[in-house]
């Protein structure tokens, strides 16, 4: 923590008296001048140094406080003191402190004008202060700045255990994002965001004034944040690393040993972080890491509790899954939702953790072992991303078409259908097994009463079922077809007119990308309606044998 050199010269066991504030204007200002508010721009001092040399600048640091009692300006001139306190300014000194009545009484009139005009703080020190007392004034302002840093690190690493006892890891977050006054991160192995709080550097420097810039400034923070992570997690070493952050600095530690990282902690911040700062930093590394392998060490421990739950979203009761999912953070995926089907002889220890490990409230996921298999529930949106991660990996894998949860049994089937014509590397989707058609899958070796056939009607026919107006041209297409595809006996049936019945049908094959006018389309369709059981005729009327009536000769 800086002292700044108002706070010095505050100081009434010193008498202090400031001749030449920051800014360049000569007055005199005291100790109960600035009690008043009279105030001007504060220097931060590092350390004051006593010197009569005519060049002291080899021995000065920036920041320092210069005392002299002025045996160097014997025979100086107006030149002369210009040329001294430019060098003083070019070094880097914040202040310069004159002892009076030591050589002479007072304060040179020069010293004070080149001062002024160069806008090097003055202080006139008092016969009776001596040197010793400013430099021990300032160490004295710096060992208890550092005691207080030390106590407020104590006190907020104190806050962090008590939140996360009382709040989980979420609670610990918020403690210390508080603390530092900082935007923080925990990100799981795969840089995924696990919990998050506190502001942006832009909005802790640009005030409730720069709302749009802060919420931007928070774009950026947690986009370089969640880079910088992923970057160094997958090089699988431990490392603290940081990075300037706008005006800021961000901090990425990884959590856990070399070579097996359950995540990783990022803090970005306005203003750098000094060691009782990091101390907090540390603690919550350490918070997080505990908190992120007992959760790896509870995922392996549910993985039969999720088997029983799975056998339950079979048996229907989604409701109750639900609930029950929401003990152990898991989101079950919305309707519609997709199956995907992945060996598990296939995955690495590490890569099906990662697909475990995505089964959390920040994405609906359900993953569980059945078999010789690792079933993924996930949204039918986010099949997209689930299939280009494992097609990344080379794990071959098998998708099923969207579905809803009381078709689940065919949703399973269907993945692992999909994936048996999957090729070595890559995942195939349930759909692509349509390309064909049904007669095309039926030409190509599976029976028309085959799982493969029924399972790709009933997912082709799936969206049409699952409303009124879909179910209603199905019948239409069925009455139709058992009418050789004559409108007129086909729409009495249906108490249709005929212009209505035609308008059925011309949607349904809009909807199912078949020309129903061709024949082939129609062979099609029937199949379709035959294999899904959706027809009321899937046996041809018998021809009866002509037999001769003619007699014998």
């Amino acid at each position: 923590m800086a002292t700044f050199l108002d706070e010095i010269v505050a100081l009434p066991e010193l008498g202090l008296t400031l001749l030449v504030p920051a800014h360049g204007s000569p007055r005199t200002v005291d100790a109960a001048a600035m009690a008043t508010g009279d105030s001007w721009a504060a220097r931060a001092v590092e350390w004051a140094h006593g010197s009569d040399l005519d060049d002291p600048t080899p021995f000065l640091s920036p920041g320092h406080l210069l005392l002299t009692t002025g045996r160097q300006f014997d025979g100086y001139d107006a030149a002369d003191y210009r040329s001294y306190v430019d060098r003083l300014v070019a070094a880097g000194v914040v202040a310069l402190g004159f002892g009076t009545e030591v050589v002479r009484a007072g304060t040179p009139p020069e010293l004070v004008a080149a001062c002024t005009a160069s806008g090097l703080p003055l202080v006139e020190i008092p016969y009776r202060t001596p040197f010793i007392a400013v430099a021990r004034a300032i160490a004295d302002r710096e060992a208890a700045a550092a005691r207080e840093r030390v106590e407020w690190a104590l006190a907020a690493q104190d806050a962090l255990t008590r939140a996360v006892g009382r709040g989980g890891l979420s609670a610990a977050v918020a403690a210390a994002a508080e603390a530092l006054a900082a935007e923080i991160w925990v990100f799981d192995a795969d840089a995924g965001v696990l919990e998050h709080a506190g502001r942006t550097p832009r909005e802790l420097a640009g005030g409730a004034g720069r709302r749009d810039a802060a919420q931007d400034g928070g774009r950026d923070a947690k986009r370089s944040a969640a880079e910088v992570a992923a970057e160094v997690l997958a090089r699988g070493r431990r490392a603290r690393i940081r990075e300037p952050l706008g005006g800021g600095t961000l901090l990425v530690q990884t959590l856990g040993a070399s070579g097996r990282h359950p995540g990783a902690v990022a803090v970005a911040r306005g203003e750098p972080l000094d060691a009782p700062a990091e101390s907090v930093v540390s603690t919550l590394a350490a918070l997080a890491e505990l908190a992120l392998e007992h959760a790896d060490d509870l995922r392996a421990g549910h993985r039969s509790i999720l088997q029983q739950l799975f056998e339950l979203l079979r048996e229907g009761r989604v409701d109750a899954v639900r609930r029950a999912a929401e003990v152990l953070r898991i989101e079950l995926p919305s309707e519609p939702l997709t199956v995907v089907a992945v060996p598990l002889t296939s995955l690495t220890p590490a890569f099906r953790d990662r697909l475990e490990r995505r089964s959390s409230p920040a994405g609906a996921r359900f993953a569980v072992a059945r078999g010789t298999h690792l079933i993924l529930l996930v949204d039918a949106e986010a099949a997209v991303t689930e299939r280009r991660m494992l097609d990344e990996a080379l794990a071959p894998a098998g998708a099923s078409a969207p579905g809803g949860w009381d078709e689940l049994d065919a949703l399973v089937a269907q993945a692992l259908r999909a994936l048996d014509r999957a090729e070595p590397g890559r995942s195939t989707g349930f759909d692509e097994l349509t390309g064909d058609g049904l007669l095309g899958l039926l030409g190509a070796g599976s029976a028309p009463g085959t799982a493969t056939a029924r399972e790709l009607a009933r997912a082709r026919l799936a969206p049409l079922r699952r409303t009124a107006e879909g179910r209603e041209q199905l019948h239409a297409a069925d009455v139709w077809l058992r009418h050789n595809g004559h409108w007129d006996p086909a729409a009495r049936e249906l108490g249709l007119h005929r212009h209505s019945l035609r308008l059925r049908i011309e949607t349904l094959g809009a909807a199912l990308g078949l020309a129903l006018d061709t024949f082939p389309a129609r062979a099609e369709l029937w199949a379709l309606l035959a294999a899904s059981g959706a027809s009321s005729a899937t046996v041809p009327p018998r021809i009866r044998p002509v037999t001769s009536r003619r007699g014998p000769r």
